[in-house]
C-alpha cells in the first residue's frame, strides 16, 4: 500500500490522544478534528502533504455541521476496533464487533476500469470516515501492510505507524523523539542502578 493511502489511515488510527482528544469529537469541533488528524496523519516518506490529506480527509468529512453525536461515536468505535486489532489480532470477539460496526457503514463498489472493481465508502461524513479506514485497513491486509502496522510503544503516544525494519522490531512511531526518550529514561535507570 503505497504512503499516500496509509496516510489516511494513519489519520484515521492516530486520531485518537491519551490526554483525552476524544472530548473534542464532538459535533461542534468535528472540523477542527479534521484539521487535526490531517496534520497528524502523515507517514515517514509520505507521497503527499498535510495539504492533501486535509482535502481528502474534509472531503471525506462533508459538512461539519452536519456530524451528529451519534455518528461520531460509531467513528470512535471503528477507530478503537482498529487500534484493539493492532494491539491483539487473534480476539474474535473483537472482530465480531468490528464486523457489527461494519454492517452499518456506507459502503458501495465501484467499477473504476475494466477488470478493476473497488470498494469505498458512500457519501460523507464520520460514517463514511470509518469506511474509508476499514477499505484501507482490508486493502493493508490483503497487500500484507498490515502486520507490518505497529503501534508505539511509548506510554503516552501509541500512534501507528509501518515498521519497515528488516526483521520487524521497531517499537516506536519516531526514534528522534519516543525512542529517545525512552532509551533515555533506560539509560538514566542504568546509571541509578549503577549498571
Amino acid at each position: 500500500m503505497n504512503d499516500a493511502r496509509l496516510s489516511l489511515l494513519f489519520a484515521f488510527l492516530n486520531s485518537h490522544d491519551l490526554d483525552d482528544w476524544d472530548d473534542a469529537l464532538v459535533p461542534e469541533h468535528y472540523g477542527d478534528w479534521v484539521r487535526a488528524a490531517a496534520a497528524n496523519g502523515l507517514v515517514d516518506g509520505s507521497e503527499g502533504d498535510a495539504g492533501v490529506l486535509l482535502a481528502r480527509l474534509a472531503a471525506l468529512a462533508g459538512d461539519p455541521l452536519a456530524a451528529t453525536t451519534a455518528e461520531l461515536a460509531a467513528m470512535r468505535d471503528v477507530r478503537d476496533g482498529l487500534i484493539a486489532m493492532l494491539l491483539d489480532e487473534d480476539d474474535a470477539t473483537l472482530a465480531a464487533v468490528l464486523d457489527g460496526l461494519a454492517r452499518d457503514l456506507p459502503l458501495r463498489l465501484r467499477v473504476p476500469e475494466p477488470g478493476r472493481v473497488e470498494l469505498e465508502p458512500a457519501g460523507a461524513g464520520p460514517l463514511a470516515i470509518a469506511a474509508a479506514a476499514l477499505v484501507l485497513a482490508h486493502d493493508a491486509a490483503v497487500d500484507g501492510t498490515w502486520p507490518r502496522i505497529r503501534l508505539c510503544h511509548a506510554d503516552d503516544c501509541h500512534w501507528a505507524f509501518v515498521d519497515r525494519s528488516r526483521n520487524g522490531s521497531r517499537r516506536w512511531c519516531s526514534m528522534g523523539d519516543c525512542g529517545a526518550r525512552a532509551k533515555a529514561r533506560a539509560y538514566r535507570a542504568r546509571q541509578r542502578a549503577g549498571v
